[in-house]
């Protein structure tokens, strides 16, 4: 398993997403949703090279949480659309560094910035 770094601007995302499905759909879901991504975060730690992982902007490589639903279902975490997008980098450390966690809504390129 490589070492995980969550940004500071992950880290507030996380929170949003985990205020909002609380506020929005109550504890269950908001259960199955953050086990959901917490799974997520555990398979790129594995494997950042894994299926569904894909360039998208620039700088970042992007991974659907959808790719990781049959490790949380078995996890007992049933989430049929998940609806959001972990964007990443690997460094030559080898560190996974989860930059952000976005809604696959979003005008993703507005909140990527390069360092």
């Amino acid at each position: 398993m490589r070492r995980l770094h969550i940004s500071d601007s992950a880290i507030e995302d996380l929170r949003s997403i985990s205020d909002y499905t609380w506020d929005t759909h109550g504890p269950d879901i908001h259960e199955r949703y953050i086990g959901l991504l917490q799974t997520a975060l555990s398979d790129l730690g594995e494997d950042p090279d894994r299926l569904g992982v894909r360039e998208s902007v620039p700088g970042f490589i992007a991974y659907h949480l959808k790719h990781s639903k049959r490790t949380a279902l078995a996890k007992g975490f049933r989430i049929d659309t998940p609806r959001h997008v972990v964007f990443f980098r690997v460094p030559s450390d080898g560190v996974v560094e989860i930059v952000r966690i976005l809604h696959d809504s979003m005008d993703w390129r507005r909140h990527l910035k390069e360092d």
